[in-house]
């Protein structure tokens, strides 16, 4: 179902909020050495495949933005700023989707959605594998 909003998964993700203070998120780069980010363009059906692999984002300090022109769904719970939506937009903008590392960079672009092709991506990480070793 093309476009299809993941207003269920928001609660369902909450988990990752990361506020402290209430205030709103302002930059990407508020989220480097916490969080590896996907970017997802909301043409692309994906919400049986996001709440399917919940254990999975948990587990990689994944935190995903499904991106239309009218809004972000998250799962991160901490409000974002229009400058924060508008680079988001910027971002995604490169494929349907894009994996960014916590180190800030870009590790994949995509034309669809594969959880598992994502998560091996990440798994390959050497941050990635220090963690898993931990």
């Amino acid at each position: 179902m093309k476009g299809m909003f993941l207003l269920p998964l928001v609660a369902t993700f909450s988990v990752f909020a990361s506020s402290h203070d209430g205030n709103q998120m302002n930059q990407l780069s508020e989220m480097k050495w916490q969080y590896r980010v996907l970017l997802i363009q909301s043409s692309v059906s994906v919400s049986s495949e996001l709440r399917d692999a919940t254990n999975g984002i948990i587990e990689r300090d994944l935190a995903w933005f499904v991106i239309s022109p009218d809004n972000i769904h998250s799962n991160i719970e901490k409000p974002l700023s229009q400058n924060l939506q508008d680079e988001l937009r910027h971002e995604s903008s490169r494929a349907n989707v894009v994996l960014i590392g916590k180190d800030g960079g870009v590790k994949k672009v995509d034309d669809e959605l594969n959880l598992p092709d994502v998560f091996s991506t990440i798994d390959e990480m050497p941050m990635r594998q220090a963690e898993m070793r931990q």
